[in-house]
């Protein structure tokens, strides 16, 4: 069965706004849980942030994820995407805890087996 909907925000109340998100990242956790396919939803607001299988993590957070993948330390990945090493730290401890790995190999698998994309080397 195949349901094909579109809404367009102009015509939305914020209610409205709130159950067609709502009914989009149900649609998405069912794709996800198929293991067929992995989509990721983005907001288009300053708060950003992706669906990687049950949790939502920063750009930034998958940013780091992705050169985890790659082996890169700490100190290149601040020098990859443009922050300071205690930065990478601060993103790097916040995504453990919210992926509920304990070390940087762990989150590396956890990213390769819930379908992040390497980073290019």
């Amino acid at each position: 069965m195949h349901k094909n909907v579109t809404y367009s925000i102009e015509s939305l109340t914020e209610e409205a706004m709130d159950e067609a998100a709502r009914e989009i990242a149900a649609v998405v956790d069912r794709l996800n849980a198929t293991g067929r396919v992995r989509i990721s939803i983005t907001s288009g607001t300053t708060q950003d942030s992706l669906r990687v299988g049950n949790h939502s993590i920063s750009p930034r957070e998958l940013q780091l994820l992705q050169r985890l993948m790659v082996g890169d330390s700490n100190k290149v990945i601040a020098h990859k995407i443009g922050i300071t090493e205690a930065t990478v730290k601060v993103h790097l401890k916040s995504l453990l805890r919210k992926i509920g790995a304990t070390n940087r190999t762990q989150a590396a698998i956890w990213a390769m087996n819930n379908g992040v994309e390497k980073a290019a080397a």
